[in-house]
């Protein structure tokens, strides 16, 4: 037997599908029946581009096994900033939840960062850590479909 470490994406789906098939066969709990949720851990996007396809800004998420979307990263170009354009690519993530039947969204932000956007955006917070990194504090916001 051999440890790595290693960023194949097949690895992780690996992982992920075994996980969800063990937790299931625990629990037999239909919200996590792996006949539901079988599609492969996704690491997805959706963008701002101008009228040139230039990046402008987006959001980076991934669905899980149990029917929310994680956002991992969400940014707007400063110049664009205060247009709307970040509520509109919220927007077009809750549409697409709402439409592929996902229970919701999650997400994080450092105290610095974002807080306010996503509760304008209809998020709820639902925890904070501190010192996440040492000095900040991190919340914990959600969006229910």
């Amino acid at each position: 037997m051999e440890i790595i470490f290693s960023e194949d994406e097949n690895y992780i789906h690996d992982l992920s599908v075994s996980l969800v098939q063990d937790n299931y066969n625990k629990t037999k709990n239909e919200n996590i029946n792996p006949k539901i949720y079988a599609q492969k851990l996704l690491n997805e996007g959706v963008y701002v581009l101008d009228e040139n396809k230039n990046f402008k800004g987006g959001i980076n998420y991934h669905t899980d096994f149990y029917g929310w979307i994680n956002i991992y990263m969400t940014w707007v170009s400063p110049e664009l900033r205060g247009m709307g354009y970040g509520s509109r690519l919220i927007d077009a993530l809750k549409n697409f939840a709402k439409e592929n039947g996902y229970t919701g969204i999650r997400t994080e932000t450092w105290e610095f960062q974002a807080k306010g956007f996503y509760e304008k955006n209809g998020f709820v917070l639902y925890g904070e850590l501190d010192d996440h990194p040492k000095g900040i504090k991190e919340y914990y916001l959600y969006y229910k479909v």
